[in-house]
């Protein structure tokens, strides 16, 4: 007869492997859910009362990434210095206390979530400032501690077994994320009312409770006795010294640029083609499915793939946003997105190469909501005021661009020194295709040439390519080209930088005048061929007078003579008379006051009126009035 005798410790392995990730999975896919069906829902209660400004997604997406950041530093903190049980004990109790808010509100506001209903943004104030102070009032609290769900219960889920990957429990969340924000403005906006959808998140808020207290009961259950804690349990204060600052400051770069490239790409799209929700989710949905691929599983994120469809889609954007291109719609928006989600797979697979192991996750977490929270503090904060236009998308680009290289570059394997001629001459052949373009806005002999030119030195290029790969195919050894490689490879980045700075540059020619604030950016554009003035919004035209006496009180534009409102005002039988206008352009209708009529302009953007008034107004519409 044989005796078995199982060591305490192997008992606790056993008693670990029979937890589940089913509880773990749902309380992370629930959060995650809540998170951005509410941030879509305050979008669009926040939106109006800043006139559909593009800025006001980018201010709402900039504070709930300090709501991330907070309870991504919190769920480090938690698990850092507290052991399991009292993890789960603080985060119980903090929940309780949000269940408690919820239910103070609903009684106060008739409404668990959201403001108040004669809540208004003070007369002056910052609308950044005052978009912050309606989200952390509206849900503050809550948002903060489901932001803390998913690294939090990961690392639960992580202690309970030494061999568990939680990164995929990452992508659920994620995948979470994305099938909130695509079923808000397809299933929750069009049919149920903004009173309702409150409701239905309290109710939503309090499923995740019930999920949160069966997985907290599982991680209790599955945790080791406290004698034998030490040997069971890596230790996170001397195991997440082991993840260098070189690798925390390289998380942080990836995560920046890949959130700076995110709010440029959508505040640039929605000034120059429409400030719409369906393209705020359209914009973080790529986001969001990118981190999906890149932590669901390693072989969705390849090198050779993500690279060059990166350079390609930057290349069309040049392409679309040249001066004088004439694009449609749907090609502009077909090429931002490309871009963008190529530049965030390269980003997001990059950091989840270099992913820690389990036991410093949280410190990878907090990593990458830091450089969340950059980003959103450059695109948000800084941008607005340092840069005269949108200058913050082509420099995100570059970053991105910066990122491709200095990766490639650390890493002998790669093709910046295993680079064969024909990669060279590839890269080459894209060079030559795209010169012509880029260069021939800057005028001298390269605008005369024929396009068709850069379209057979291309062909020649890639037949070239071509004929060398099949010889590389068929050696048993071709050595590497790095010299040639990085050569092609310099020439490709200075054209790829000169076409994302040439559109920046001619959008200043003939601007006399300009001004960029939260609403947008507003040009004073002298036409000299007409002899006018015309104000620029973004790329679009919003009024114009012209210079001469004997047309400066000329209603023009929209307003112009055979216009609705021209024809109204004109022919209105009783003066004097009172107009309400929202919106003021340049003041054209103005120009049909008479004496004793009152003529009050509504116009939200400040700069939009010191353009009309001063000692040298730009437009006299208004000064001519009186």
């Amino acid at each position: 007869m044989s005796t078995t005798v199982e060591t305490p410790l192997g008992a606790v392995q056993g008693r670990v492997s029979e937890v589940g990730q089913s509880p773990f999975a749902l309380a992370i896919f629930v959060s995650a859910f809540l998170l951005f069906q509410v941030q879509l829902l305050l979008g669009k209660e926040v939106l109006p009362l800043f006139g559909g400004a593009s800025a006001v997604w980018t201010v709402c997406v900039f504070v709930f990434q300090l709501l991330f950041l907070a309870g991504y530093g919190y769920s480090h903190g938690l698990a850092t210095l507290l052991p399991l049980r009292k993890q789960v004990i603080v985060h119980g109790a903090l929940l309780a206390v949000s269940a408690i808010f919820i239910a103070v509100l609903a009684y106060i506001r008739s409404a668990p979530i959201g403001s108040g209903a004669n809540w208004q943004p003070r007369p002056g104030a910052d609308p950044t400032w005052a978009i912050t102070e309606f989200l952390i009032g509206a849900i503050g609290l809550p948002f903060f501690l489901l932001s803390a769900t998913s690294p939090l219960m990961q690392h639960w889920f992580a202690q309970a077994g030494p061999k568990r990957l939680p990164y995929r429990l990452y992508a659920l969340s994620n995948a979470g994320s994305l099938l909130g924000l695509l079923s808000y403005p397809s299933l929750v906006e069009p049919h149920v009312a903004l009173g309702a959808q409150r409701w239905a998140w309290a109710a939503g808020y309090g499923l995740f409770l019930v999920c949160y207290y069966f997985s907290a009961r599982s991680a209790v259950r599955s945790g080791a006795p406290g004698a034998l804690r030490e040997s069971f349990v890596p230790d996170l204060r001397s195991r997440g010294n082991l993840v260098r600052w070189s690798l925390r400051l390289q998380w942080i770069g990836l995560a920046a640029c890949a959130s700076v490239l995110l709010l440029a790409t959508t505040n640039l799209i929605c000034q120059d083609i429409a400030v719409s929700p369906f393209l705020w989710v359209l914009q973080l949905s790529l986001y969001l499915l990118s981190f999906i691929w890149c932590f669901e599983n390693d072989r969705w994120y390849r090198r050779e793939i993500f690279y060059p469809a990166f350079a390609v889609t930057v290349a069309l954007v040049i392409v679309v946003s040249l001066p004088n291109a004439a694009y449609s719609f749907m090609t502009q928006l077909a090429a931002y997105s490309a871009v963008l989600f190529a530049g965030c797979m390269v980003c997001h697979g990059e950091a989840a190469r270099t992913r820690p192991r389990s036991e410093s996750l949280t410190t990878f977490y907090l990593s990458i909501a830091i450089g969340g929270t950059l980003g959103g503090v450059v695109v948000s904060l800084l941008a607005p005021r340092i840069f005269p236009n949108y200058w913050e998308y082509p420099l995100s680009v570059l970053g991105c661009i910066a990122v491709l290289f200095s990766v490639s570059a650390r890493e002998r394997s790669s093709w910046w020194y295993r680079g064969r001629a024909s990669l060279a001459l590839l890269i080459l052949a894209g060079a030559v295709l795209l010169a012509l373009p880029v260069l021939s806005p800057l005028g001298g002999e390269l605008a005369r040439l024929p396009r068709s030119i850069g379209l057979y030195a291309a062909a020649v290029l890639t037949g070239a390519a071509l004929w060398r790969y099949a010889i590389e195919r068929r050696a048993s050894h071709t050595a590497p080209a790095p010299i040639l490689v990085r050569s092609a490879s310099r020439v490709m980045l200075a054209l790829l930088t000169a076409g994302l700075l040439i559109p920046q540059k001619a959008a200043l020619y003939h601007v006399i005048g300009s001004s960029r604030n939260f609403y947008g950016v507003l040009s004073v554009v002298s036409v000299d061929q007409e002899n006018y003035l015309a104000l620029r919004y973004g790329s679009t035209v919003h009024g114009f007078q012209y210079r001469d006496t004997q047309r400066t009180r000329l209603a023009t534009g929209y307003y112009g003579p055979a216009s609705g409102a021209n024809i109204v005002i004109r022919n209105w039988p009783q003066h004097p008379m009172r107009v309400g206008l929202v919106g003021m352009g340049v003041g054209t209708l103005a120009a049909l006051a008479q004496s004793g009529d009152v003529f009050r302009f509504y116009e939200i953007n400040p700069d939009v009126y010191k353009l009309s008034t001063g000692q040298q107004p730009f437009f006299t519409y208004l000064r001519d009035s009186l």
